[in-house]
């Protein structure tokens, strides 16, 4: 995605905004399946790096209550949301849970 950002060719372009839309989709989905959303929770890679990825994202969702903040989003705080759905920007160390479930798994095979 940071090369896709930085590139201005047209293919770029149109690789993050398929990419934005099918991840719009996805919350569509599952705001259906949850009967509507609360709160909406960007974390990960691109979820905590690219305020612009977030707000291409959050721009087709507004008839869920999402409305991003464009100030808090590029400093890059936590809520980043002046609508009636929260959008939170959570920071994750994916290194360290995939070590303490190696560590559990482990474990409980010596354990038995």
């Amino acid at each position: 995605m940071r090369v896709l950002l930085g590139d201005p060719s047209e293919q770029a372009q149109f690789a993050i905004a398929l990419f934005c839309q099918s991840v719009r989709k996805a919350i569509g989905a599952f705001a259906t399946s949850l009967e509507g959303l609360k709160t909406l929770v960007f974390t990960a890679g691109i979820g905590e790096k690219s305020a612009e990825v977030r707000e291409k994202i959050c721009s087709g969702l507004s008839f869920l209550g999402i409305e991003i903040d464009k100030e808090a989003n590029k400093r890059g705080e936590k809520l980043i949301s002046k609508g009636k759905c929260r959008v939170l920007v959570i920071p994750t160390n994916e290194d360290l849970m995939l070590a303490r479930y190696a560590y559990r798994v482990l474990i409980e095979k010596e354990g038995n």
